[in-house]
């Protein structure tokens, strides 16, 4: 009887202690071209409603995710009645000129490489409820084998509080520029649907097609390359890390399924024996991948963090090459890391609308693949990485080294 009251007791205090606002209005402050509306259905709360300390908080780090958000803050206000409050939410908003710049490089005891991929753009708010973005992108990855880069421009209506809800999504439509080529509409569509303040459900769908023709000496007709990616997928996320890029404390992860379907017509040239002439190379590929991910964060005094992150595939491929069956394989790739991040001059950069964080981090790299022919390549990983974003774009850049 003794246990049972002092755990009462204890719960009582906890639940005293625990702070909760009655929130009368909430004001969205210095936004100058986001729309309140947006701002008010990423949000998750209502007015007139009562709130922990805790979910006033995750409110806030919603705001921070916008793209279109560099910093976000809030404050508490007298409303009319002692009892009630005003929420004002502090923006510092993107320029509508963007960049990004991104890179991810791996050194390896036996080759490696690195994924480059950078973009420029302009958005325009044409509503209350949406974005529209028009840009330029230029990637070294491309599935077209022989292809230095791809260069593609996408024009994107993206929407919040969709359908008089808290939904939000977005549709796209892009193409590849080749000047020697056929160009496609890529299109691309996402819907979330939120399941509770921290919690949503994500399907995508997307399909990109690439064409590409190249001379061949000896033969008179240019050698034709096609590819067709489709891609469908469904994904859960759980997001209460404080911030996308400069994470000091909460948790993110998510878990999800994606379907694949990889048509490819890729000709490839013999030179010997004479006369030249052309092998046909067509395959159609089905794939099924399994992901998962999960961040982690722990402040360290003012401007540090500890974290940890794993993020692990595996796919399933099956299909057939020029009409006959290939055999089932199935990739496996996953890291599990360990680190230290520094911001450098944060309360600065919030004023001056400019960060910079540095990070290292341990661990294990996973990257092995069974079924036509094995292989494996995983070992233990050293990953070192930097970030910078000002108001008009960011630069994020990782190199990693994995012995195995």
């Amino acid at each position: 009887m003794k246990t049972i009251l002092t755990v009462a007791l204890a719960l009582i205090a906890a639940t005293a202690s625990a702070k909760s606002f009655l929130i009368e209005r909430i004001d969205i402050n210095a936004a100058k071209r986001i729309s309140p509306a947006i701002v008010l259905a990423e949000m998750r709360i209502d007015a007139g409603k009562t709130y922990s300390d805790e979910q006033l908080q995750q409110a806030l780090n919603r705001v921070r995710r916008l793209p279109f958000v560099l910093f976000a803050s809030a404050d508490l206000k007298p409303g009319s009645t002692p009892d009630a409050f005003v929420l004002r939410i502090n923006i510092e908003e993107m320029a509508n000129f963007n960049w990004t710049f991104d890179m991810d490089a791996v050194a390896r005891q036996r080759g490696g490489g690195a994924k480059v991929a950078g973009n420029a753009g302009y958005r325009f708010f044409p509503g209350h409820n949406g974005t529209l973005d028009a840009s330029i992108g230029d990637t070294n990855e491309t599935f077209i084998p022989g292809a230095a880069t791809s260069r593609s421009g996408t024009l994107a209506y993206n929407g919040w509080g969709l359908f008089g809800t808290r939904a939000y999504g977005g549709v796209a439509v892009g193409t590849i520029f080749r000047t020697n080529g056929r160009h496609d509409v890529n299109p691309s569509a996402l819907l979330g649907v939120p399941l509770t303040r921290t919690q949503s459900i994500e399907a995508t769908f997307a399909r990109t097609t690439e064409r590409l023709e190249r001379s061949v000496s000896g033969i008179a007709d240019p050698v034709r390359s096609f590819t067709r990616v489709t891609d469908y997928g469904v994904a859960w996320l759980l997001q209460t890390a404080d911030d996308p890029y400069f994470a000091r404390h909460g948790f993110d992860a998510g878990a999800g399924s994606s379907w694949v379907r990889n048509e490819l017509d890729l000709p490839f040239v013999l030179t010997f024996p004479k006369p030249p002439h052309v092998v046909p190379g067509r395959q159609s590929q089905r794939e099924l991948v399994l992901s998962a991910n999960a961040a982690k964060y722990w402040p360290l005094r003012q401007a540090s963090a500890a974290w940890s992150r794993f993020a692990a595939t595996t796919t399933r491929v099956t299909g057939t090459a020029n009409g006959v069956p290939l055999a089932a394989a199935r990739l496996n790739e996953g890291d599990f890391l360990a680190g230290l991040a520094h911001d450098f001059n944060r309360e600065i950069g919030e004023s001056s609308q400019s960060r910079w964080r540095v990070e290292a981090g341990i661990g294990y790299h996973l990257d092995r693949v069974s079924g036509r022919n094995v292989r494996s390549r995983s070992g233990p990983e050293l990953e070192i990485g930097a970030a910078y974003r000002n108001r008009f774009g960011l630069f994020h850049v990782t190199v990693g080294y994995v012995g195995h």
